[in-house]
């Protein structure tokens, strides 16, 4: 008598996944993203003035001290957003951190030296924001 074996079952294909190692000098850092972006947006920034060309060196120069003044400022909005017991910096932390800028580089935003006075605490008549205005 024969006996009723079930047909064999098929194999299943083991896939193989190829993983290849990242080329080291095609991987970018987080660093170097946000330092090609920052250095558009300069770039960009400098089209808009008027500048039809520059020297690379120039706008690495620009860029980072485009990048130190971002950093400064939102160590400061991140300080005056902490002080205030919230957890997110708003407009008016960035604010005080340009105040508190302007402060030490008078020369670049006039009236810094009147920005704590009893009507500079109305985010309207704050010098930062009218001469922030005034250049855009």
């Amino acid at each position: 008598p024969s006996q009723n074996h079930p047909p064999p079952m098929k194999r299943r294909r083991v896939s193989k996944v190829k993983f290849h190692e990242p080329d080291q000098s095609a991987t970018t850092t987080a660093t170097d993203f946000s330092f090609s972006l920052t250095r558009v947006a300069v770039s960009q920034i400098c089209l808009s003035v008027g500048y039809r060309s520059t020297g690379s060196s120039a706008l690495d120069t620009l860029t980072l001290i485009t990048t130190q003044f971002l950093q400064s400022l939102a160590g400061l909005a991140a300080s005056f957003s902490n002080t205030a017991n919230r957890t997110e910096a708003n407009l008016f932390d960035i604010v005080n951190g340009l105040q508190d800028i302007s402060l030490s580089t008078s020369d670049c935003f006039p009236g810094g030296s009147t920005l704590h006075d009893t009507d500079a605490h109305c985010l309207i008549k704050s010098a930062v924001i009218r001469n922030l205005s005034d250049f855009v």
